[in-house]
């Protein structure tokens, strides 16, 4: 967690001319807070408080919104930034400024995307601030204000190449084709990171399948936070939907324990497979110890509980691969 970020410019439009921008935003024991300085008094004063902890996006999240902290005019490459470096930096520069008025459209694409996603981007194109990550974002905007398709773009981009970073164009051409052929397909990290409440995610669970191992992995830790119950049991005749959107999330994988490797460097993410390993265990072993049943009722239910227990293993392989 930060303890604090903050963004400064000191400009001279012309020549006598000359004015401070000032933003700070403060971890405090609820949260954080935003204070910004006024360009003709020179005093500070805080106008956002949040419950939210500190971290770049929370940051940003205030700057897309906050209009006391907007910076209008093509400074992103002068704005100083400290508390936080690199793309991260560049990302709140680029939510900071307002170009010839116009909402910062990169930005606003970008926050959809896992830290994994725009850590990629800069590794291909370079600063976000500059060229040519600037022409390659506002192609992505565009590409994906006509399709929608955004984890088709967070899948081609986490499989550009080296070749890719030098040659953009040719990229961008797949992309927009890809995108075309396939508009809106699977969930992105956006929605992933949207779902409240079981019902939304096995509503999700009917339709695509995802693409890109970041939504996956977060898919599946949001399915044990809101949807596998302690302890797990059969609800009735037919088809698990629990068990069934846990199939729609790993069924999707590269390979069996494409998830556990990915918990390795998320603690959330590892706390969940962690949990669900517990809840699966227990449910096998539990179903196993069952006598076999006496009456046509009692077989129908252990039918039913063998079955789950059968999809609660392979899912299990799925996402631990042992």
């Amino acid at each position: 967690m930060l303890s604090s970020i903050e963004l400064s410019l000191l400009h001279s439009p012309a020549p006598g001319v000359q004015w401070e921008y000032e933003v700070r935003i403060e971890a405090t024991a609820t949260g954080h807070r935003v204070v910004v300085r006024n360009p003709y008094s020179g005093r500070m004063r805080t106008v956002r408080r949040s419950r939210k902890a500190l971290t770049w996006r929370a940051a940003l999240n205030d700057l897309l919104k906050v209009k006391e902290t907007w910076l209008h005019g093509d400074l992103r490459t002068s704005l100083d930034v400290t508390g936080v470096h690199g793309w991260q930096a560049d990302m709140l520069r680029l939510a900071a400024c307002r170009v010839e008025d116009s909402p910062p459209l990169e930005a606003e694409l970008l926050v959809q995307l896992s830290d994994e996603v725009i850590e990629r981007v800069a590794e291909r194109w370079g600063k976000l601030t500059a060229e040519p990550a600037l022409a390659v974002l506002n192609e992505l905007v565009e590409v994906h204000a006509e399709s929608g398709a955004l984890s088709v773009i967070e899948d081609l981009v986490m499989r550009s190449s080296p070749d890719d970073g030098r040659a953009p164009g040719a990229w961008l051409t797949r992309v927009r084709q890809a995108c075309r052929d396939n508009p809106g397909l699977g969930p992105s990290l956006a929605t992933a990171r949207s779902l409240q409440d079981a019902a939304a995610l096995l509503t999700l669970a009917e339709g695509p399948p995802p693409r890109n191992a970041a939504v996956r992995a977060l898919l599946f830790q949001r399915w044990v936070e809101l949807v596998l119950t302690s302890p797990f049991h059969v609800r009735g005749l037919g088809n698990q939907p629990e068990l069934i959107a846990a199939e729609w999330i790993v069924d999707s994988c590269a390979k069996p324990g494409e998830i556990a490797r990915a918990a390795e460097s998320d603690p959330a993410l590892k706390s969940a497979v962690e949990r669900f390993k517990r809840e699966a265990d227990a449910f096998v072993q539990r179903v196993a110890a069952i006598p076999e049943a006496r009456s046509y009722a009692a077989g129908i239910g252990r039918m039913l509980e063998r079955g789950a227990a059968a999809k609660f293993a392979a899912i299990r392989h799925r996402v631990l691969g042992d």
